[in-house]
């Protein structure tokens, strides 16, 4: 296979080959590649991080060789920025959302042969996963989506945790397989919740807060109650979704 990394701030992942497919995930600046097979201007590629396949616009890669690709993908550290500024040397400015990867540290970087130069003027550290995550209050739901213009409920959850230095599956009914299960009196800020369809299904994931909260992306990423039964909306009176189990990561 040959090997590629994303050079735009953010690249709809594809089911199918076109432009009018869902978009069922995000490459974001800096993400990793493996490519299955070229057909312009499309190209199938298996995401590093997390084994996600899908479809991406071609001119949204750059095309690296084993070694550019192998110090590329070392040197690579998360963003932590609210969103940070890079300048392309063909001229331009590029800001990237939070979770994109570069190196860190440097004011310069290459990816193969493209050169970039960072602004990093309003970077934050935190590694505490409830604090991050309240970070993205009020982002809206969008399918498939992994920035704070747009985040699914397990998009939110993975890009969280991958800043924190944890690598989750991209989907819910795959993260509900990692970490540890917790009793519901045992729960603690940063440990996620998962919850079930009518089918049994696991269907929706949030990051529990204090205080009996969640964290959650439903309509947008909103505050509610965390309860034994599942999520519930005072705004609604309701419980909006059952609860299955919580994991500690």
């Amino acid at each position: 296979m040959k090997e590629a990394a994303c050079i735009v701030s953010i690249s709809p992942l594809r089911a199918e080959p076109s432009d009018k497919a869902e978009m069922v995930s995000q490459l974001l600046f800096g993400d990793c590649v493996q490519v299955v097979e070229i057909n312009h201007p499309w190209a199938e590629v298996i995401v590093l991080d997390d084994n996600y396949r899908g479809f991406v616009d071609i001119k949204h890669l750059i095309m690296l060789s084993s070694k550019e690709f192998r110090r590329w993908n070392e040197a690579l550290d998360y963003v932590y920025s609210r969103e940070l500024l890079i300048i392309p040397e063909t001229g331009g400015k590029m800001y990237i959302p939070r979770g994109s990867r570069i190196p860190a540290g440097l004011d310069t970087f290459n990816i193969g042969d493209l050169k970039f130069d960072v602004n990093d003027s309003n970077s934050s550290s935190t590694n505490d996963i409830f604090s991050l995550a309240q970070e993205y209050q009020n982002t809206p739901y969008l399918w498939g989506g992994k920035t704070p213009f747009g985040i699914d409920c397990s998009g939110f959850t993975q890009i969280v945790y991958r800043i924190c230095g944890y690598n989750l599956p991209r989907d819910a009914y795959e993260q509900v397989d990692v970490g540890n299960e917790i009793p519901f009196e045992e729960k603690q800020p940063g440990d996620l919740a998962f919850f079930i369809n009518s089918s049994d299904r696991v269907h929706h994931v949030g990051i529990v807060g204090p205080n009996d909260s969640i964290l959650h992306a439903s309509g947008h990423v909103r505050t509610d109650t965390l309860t034994i039964q599942g999520i519930y909306r005072s705004d609604r009176d309701e419980i909006t979704h059952k609860l299955h189990r919580i994991i500690r990561i």
